[in-house]
């Protein structure tokens, strides 16, 4: 619908109440004449026989003529644009809810111009802030997960360091063997110390958009074959199958191999680490249509359940919500996610009670 303008409604409806201003004036003229001729012929001839003899008479007549016209004029003006001023006032005043934190205020569309816009666009202000303060609110919710999982999975590896170093300090050791036990507890606890906070950073470089991606050509089924190889002694530890399976003859595609291989190490380790009942783990390779390719990480054992599904991507959150958790900040697969969007991708998950799936879809190299 083609937009209308305040000023041609303005001009429109002036130039109405002129001639609505006009027609009631020569009928309030006829009126008044018509009756003084009703009351007293006489009167009425006395009256138009002054008029024409006297100037100064026949131009008070016409300057009361224009000032019932003017009166009539603006009155009907007013009148008129009694809607646009109303709707003015209406929108001042969702105007002013909104700037006391309402929110939930919409302004009414009753106008297709200039108006109408502004009513738009403050509808769509309020709906951009209320996202905003929606994310604010997840961003605090995510700060405190960050608090309380830093404070377990930071303070949790460093108090058993400092036990142990205290045993060793204070010589409560009885030979060189529990000595070295001690020490390597103390050791293996400060790499996964390290392990936590360098995951953070690595987060946050790729959150603010601090990785340049480095693309090159690669075989996917390449690069997940030299990833399972070297989880080959964990597999073999906790006893559990590994295969990877390519539909067709994929060929290549444009990714930063090290960040993938980075998606693929924290998937399979996530399965390892946290798989309960775990008898495989799968990588599947699939053409996808509509320009993708799609890769699979898939393993058996116990599901994720329904409501963490939608929510284990998000930072530092964690779908094992009891005590006896095992060691993560929660950021292993809020990492997976940034890398895969990064690559113009989405990661989604399906878990049930066969098999728990973690599709990437990865766009296809354009050919040339």
């Amino acid at each position: 619908m083609k937009q209308k303008s305040i000023k041609f409604y303005v001009i429109r409806q002036f130039i109405i109440s002129g001639i609505l201003g006009f027609l009631l004036t020569f009928l309030t003229f006829i009126i008044c004449f018509g009756s003084l001729h009703m009351i007293s012929e006489k009167a009425y001839t006395a009256f138009l026989t002054t008029c024409n003899q006297s100037n100064f008479l026949m131009s008070m007549s016409l300057g009361v003529t224009l000032l019932v016209f003017m009166i009539y004029l603006f009155g009907l003006f007013m009148k008129r644009m009694d809607p646009l001023t109303r709707y003015i006032s209406e929108m001042t005043d969702c105007v002013q809810q909104i700037a006391t934190g309402d929110l939930k205020v919409e302004v009414p569309m009753k106008q297709n111009n200039e108006l109408g816009d502004l009513a738009s666009h403050i509808n769509q202000m309020t709906r951009d802030l209320n996202a905003l303060m929606e994310k604010e609110r997840e961003w605090d919710k995510q700060k405190y997960n960050l608090i309380t999982n830093l404070s377990h999975d930071l303070k949790t590896p460093l108090m058993s360091i400092m036990g142990f170093l205290e045993l060793i300090c204070q010589q409560k050791y009885e030979n060189k063997a529990q000595l070295q036990h001690y020490s390597q507890i103390a050791f293996d606890k400060s790499i996964q110390l390290k392990q936590s906070i360098d995951e953070l950073f690595e987060l946050s470089k790729l959150s603010n958009n601090q990785v340049i991606l480095k693309k090159s050509k690669v075989h996917l089924k390449e690069l997940a074959e030299q990833v399972m190889m070297t989880f080959i002694p964990e597999f073999e530890k906790q006893e559990v199958d590994y295969y990877i399976e390519e539909n067709n003859q994929i060929g290549q595609v444009e990714v930063d191999s090290l960040l993938m291989v980075r998606v693929l190490e924290n998937l399979i380790g996530n399965a390892l680490k946290y798989g309960i009942g775990l008898s495989y783990v799968a990588i599947r390779i699939e053409d996808e249509d509509l320009g993708h390719l799609a890769l699979h990480v898939c393993n058996d054992g116990k599901p994720i359940e329904v409501e963490d599904q939608e929510r284990v991507f998000a930072r530092f959150y964690q779908a094992e919500k009891n005590a006896d958790r095992k060691e993560g900040g929660g950021v292993g697969l809020a990492i997976v996610k940034t890398i895969v969007e990064l690559h113009g991708g989405s990661i989604s998950l399906q878990s049930q009670e066969s098999e728990t799936d973690f599709k990437i879809l990865l766009p296809k190299s354009p050919k040339k």
